[in-house]
């Protein structure tokens, strides 16, 4: 039945305060590069149906049709997959007014429990605590993070969360708002953070600066292995997005091992969650043999391919596409045991977790067999889907046997372009990105919503990194270019991330009575 009166769980918190530079006194010790408001109101009654209208033809972003309720749920949002799109398409949204209307909160479970240190759960705890994060599989079958304390810790986190001060076009609004100090930038912008409750920075951060007490927060370096070997490689620079990857290389090994040297001087430090490796290989199966075959024969990666038909009795003209796939296993396997073992043996305390595989590789079994042994979390960047696919997401961990963490996604805001008169050094004009573009602000606040909800209902998953802090030419950030928080946004955000671990033990436990949980982008029919 539903509740009379909306939980206070899912009420909307007090205003995020804006990323003004702080007045307190800068901090005497300077970071290194080592790393030792919205009105409540009741909802309307649920309708017994959606409204049979079809997908939006409009040029332009339009209020709910006419016809609807009030408050209508799902909550039905305009949307372009792509800047560029002319019209709209209307999509089905469940937002946290739409689980309270449906399902509600007991009044008990309205406040997430005491946070650790690290930003973990204390009131669940594991009893063999290493000093580091580790992964764990509970007794329930969910997944979850354990921070260095013990406790059971789900990643929320951002990307790029940094600044090129000398970038013309982040100048005027980083002298303007930090003093031109990294101090007070840091500052600044971790307590934003804690505001929104995001507790991990995610790859590409400048975590260099969030070193010295008071500012500190888990992080996730980027090592960028097979990204730097390619232009290292004997004869030149070499193409992995057209040519396959030269993992077979004996050189491969070596420059691994002196690589992760870099890593020696992490391995003491408690706030790393993990290392990622590269990220977004290609680790594509389609007629890999034949692509290997095209090296010259003398090459060892040709050399490993043509070994491989061999060994299975095949020749190239009776090769199919489940040779390709079995190869591309061994191909994936290669990358990651050489990187797995290179990492481990400068930094053996720390997770691994993974490449943040992409695109068509997210869809190659290849990619979560292969890396089964050697990482600890597999890590997704996912693009292109309105709600979180349940099922894929189930079999990516089914495939790999180990825990799901999201490592790009974001909506862009169609407010935020720039006008034509605007004089910067590039205007905002979101045709770039991969990233839904939405009307407003306060819609980004609500696609993250219901994308993070339907996260939380998955078992395997441990985490989510929305890409990204600031924007670039498109409205990816939290912030602007002059690092002023989308109020609407991150207003939305909070109210997730502000209580992300009760709100994960009612979704676990409830959300199968609701229908308006959406396993797929559903326009609205």
């Amino acid at each position: 039945q539903i509740p009379s009166e909306v939980p206070s769980l899912l009420s909307p918190p007090t205003k995020v305060p804006t990323a003004t530079p702080f007045t307190s006194s800068k901090p005497s010790d300077t970071p290194t590069n080592n790393p030792s408001e919205v009105p409540t109101t009741s909802p309307s009654p649920l309708p017994t149906s959606l409204p049979t209208t079809q997908p939006s033809t409009s040029t332009s972003p339009s209020a709910a049709p006419t016809d609807s309720p009030a408050f209508l749920c799902p909550k039905i949002t305009e949307s372009k997959g792509k800047q560029t799109d002319t019209n709209w398409a209307r999509y089905k949204s469940m937002t946290l007014d739409c689980l309270s209307q449906e399902l509600g909160v007991p009044n008990e479970e309205t406040k997430d429990p005491d946070y650790s240190d690290y930003g973990g759960r204390k009131d669940k705890m594991e009893p063999n605590s290493t000093g580091f994060f580790q992964v764990q599989k509970l007794e329930d079958d969910r997944w979850t993070f354990v921070d260095p304390d013990g406790y059971h810790f789900l990643s929320v986190g951002i990307n790029s969360v940094g600044v090129n001060s000398q970038q013309k076009l982040f100048q005027s609004g980083f002298e303007a708002q930090f003093n031109n100090s990294f101090d007070i930038w840091a500052e600044s912008t971790h307590h934003l953070l804690q505001s929104v409750g995001i507790n991990t920075l995610g790859s590409w951060s400048s975590y260099q600066h969030f070193q010295r007490p008071g500012v500190r927060i888990p992080y996730c370096p980027q090592w960028n292995f097979l990204l730097t070997y390619k232009d290292n490689r004997h004869g030149g620079s070499y193409d992995i997005w057209r040519q396959p990857l030269p993992v077979f290389d004996p050189e491969f090994e070596a420059f691994a091992l002196d690589h992760a040297r870099q890593l020696a001087a992490y391995k003491d430090d408690p706030w790393v969650l993990g290392h990622f490796s590269d990220n977004e290989m290609p680790f594509h199966a389609n007629n890999l043999l034949h692509r290997y075959l095209e090296m010259p024969p003398d090459d060892p990666n040709f050399i490993a391919a043509q070994a491989w038909i061999d060994d299975h009795n095949k020749t190239v003209g009776t090769l199919t596409q489940t040779d390709h796939d079995a190869f591309c296993i061994v191909m994936v396997e290669r990358y990651y045991s050489v990187v797995s073992s290179a990492m481990k043996t400068y930094d053996p305390n720390h997770l691994f977790i993974g490449s943040r595989v992409h695109g068509k590789v997210s869809s190659e079994e290849c990619s979560y067999i292969a890396s089964s042994k050697y990482v600890d979390v597999v890590t997704v960047n996912y693009y292109h889907r309105w709600t979180p696919e349940q099922s894929r997401i189930y079999k990516w961990a089914q495939l790999s046997g180990k825990p799901i963490m999201l490592t790009e996604w974001y909506a862009k805001g169609n407010d935020a372009i720039s006008p034509p008169d605007e004089d910067t050094p590039m205007k905002l004009t979101n045709i770039a990105g991969h990233g839904f573009t939405v009307p407003t602000q306060a819609d980004r606040g609500e696609f993250y919503q219901q994308f993070t909800l339907n996260l939380l209902r998955n078992r395997n998953v441990i985490g989510w990194h929305w890409h990204q802090y600031t924007d670039w030419s498109y409205n990816s950030g939290i912030v602007n270019r002059h690092f002023l928080p989308y109020q609407d946004c991150v207003d939305g955000m909070a109210r997730v991330n502000k209580q992300v671990y009760s709100l994960s033990d009612f979704l676990w436990n409830n959300s199968e009575e609701t229908d308006l949980f959406l396993d797929r982008p559903t326009l609205v029919e």
